[in-house]
């Protein structure tokens, strides 16, 4: 039977024992991502779908105030002097 041999520079509770690191904090290559990362890119996408929103809604809202002004009544008629006058709506 063979002797498995260990790595000199870790102990047997999975910790280098130079740095006092636990190997779970490590990043391994083809493991995922790192925590920290992962979180940056969550944040990321989460503050763009805000600003996408925001431009959206402004977009929206300024497409509403312009088809309200066109509804609205640009000039009066009024009666002036016995006769009906279109003024416009703001005199």
């Amino acid at each position: 039977m063979r002797a498995v041999q260990k790595h000199p520079h870790y102990h047997s509770s999975g910790g280098c024992r130079y740095l006092g690191h636990s190997r779970h904090r490590h990043y391994k290559p083809g493991h995922g991502l790192p925590e920290e990362i992962t979180d940056a890119i969550v944040i990321f996408v989460i503050v763009l779908a805000c600003v996408v929103l925001g431009v959206v809604e402004e977009f929206r809202s300024e497409k509403a105030m312009a088809a309200l002004k066109k509804m609205a009544a640009l000039t009066a008629t009024v009666i002036r002097d016995g006769k009906d006058i279109e003024v416009p709506a703001g005199k």
